[in-house]
């Protein structure tokens, strides 16, 4: 059988769901597809779990994605007269960015380039080298009159190699296979909430070290589940954190990390952190932290406001910038909690 918790990275998470949650075959499924492994691993996993489908609908279903797996998998690798490979630097991030949803910015220069040779293109080659430590993304192009890419790979650091971890097969590929597009994308969609709890709660102290960051994040959580009548039982886990002297918030309800599209798994890299490992200057949120869990303890929904105070909801304020963390002790960070305030609700 396989060892589906085996395949997230965080050790307190995979613990935590090992002792705790049975993911369904579905859900299995895509946490193979989207862990950082390469794609030959997750062809091999998936061949497996073909074995412990028990209904003939999970059987055709797992049949189809491995077909899809065995195509991309000749398609990366072979190189065809008429095809050339683009590689360009993988995206990294970091710092003060004023990207709206996306707390960091570009870092650095990128580097690109055309090769033939997929044996060059994954570093088999000496000469290959990666100044990203998030790697580099790859696209297939094939000339049929006019040159059009289709396919996509990336290029990721795991144990000293560049493997390929994702890929993306464009419609000229993807009408080959027996999925499609629809069935593909939804059963293992990067920015659907994860299904499963966490081992974290409101107040928890955290830190985020996703190959995309520059340095880890270090944050305190908010966790609840909505009982908002068009989302009811839908869980959020947000994170609270300190950017360029200012406090900001970062979602984490979804798979990904920051943002859909990631391609780094929150079960991967959340990992617990103690207030004595708080960067300095940044002490402030263990006090945070340890006022949230009181808070928390008494009444759920204030422990929620006080963080959208602090958090969020000053961002929200024309003309009014997040609070500065230098100048700020805990006292003045507090709002007055009144539950019947319709703002009490902000962020269902």
């Amino acid at each position: 059988m396989t060892d589906i918790y085996s395949w997230i990275l965080s050790p307190e998470i995979r613990d935590y769901l090992r002792g705790n949650y049975r993911p369904t075959l579905m859900e299995r499924q895509a946490m193979i597809r989207g862990a950082y492994k390469p794609i030959e691993e997750k062809l091999s996993a998936l061949q497996e779990l073909l074995g412990e489908a028990e209904t003939e609908g999970d059987r055709i279903f797992l049949e189809k994605v491995i077909g899809v797996y065995q195509f991309a998998v000749r398609e990366i690798r072979e190189c065809r007269r008429d095809e050339l490979y683009f590689y360009r630097t993988a995206v990294q991030f970091g710092g003060d960015s004023g990207l709206f949803a996306f707390p960091f910015t570009y870092l650095g220069g990128t580097e690109a380039g055309i090769c033939r040779s997929y044996q060059w293109n994954s570093g088999e080659n000496e000469s290959f080298d990666c100044p990203a430590s998030c790697g580099y993304t790859v696209q297939k192009w094939r000339r049929r009159g006019a040159w059009r890419p289709v396919l996509s790979f990336d290029l990721k650091p795991i144990n000293e190699e560049y493997r390929t971890t994702r890929f993306h097969l464009y419609d000229t590929l993807m009408k080959q296979t027996k999925m499609t597009r629809e069935e593909w994308e939804k059963s293992c969609d990067p920015e659907r909430p994860h299904p499963y709890l966490l081992p974290f709660s409101t107040g928890d102290l955290v830190y985020l070290d996703a190959p995309l960051l520059e340095q880890p994040v270090y944050g305190v959580l908010c966790c609840w589940t909505s009982d908002c009548p068009d989302c009811s039982g839908e869980r959020y886990i947000l994170m609270g954190y300190i950017e360029n002297e200012r406090f900001r918030p970062m979602d984490l309800s979804g798979h990904d990390v920051a943002f859909g599209g990631s391609e780094y798994r929150v079960v991967d890299w959340l990992r617990s952190v103690s207030m004595e490992e708080l960067p300095a200057g940044q002490e402030i949120l263990g006090e945070i932290g340890a006022y949230l869990r009181r808070t928390n303890h008494q009444d759920w929904a204030a422990a929620k406001y006080q963080f959208m105070h602090i958090f969020v909801r000053s961002q929200n304020i024309a003309g009014y910038l997040p609070y500065r963390v230098q100048q700020a002790a805990l006292a003045e960070l507090v709002g007055n909690y009144c539950p019947n305030h319709p703002n009490t609700h902000f962020y269902k």
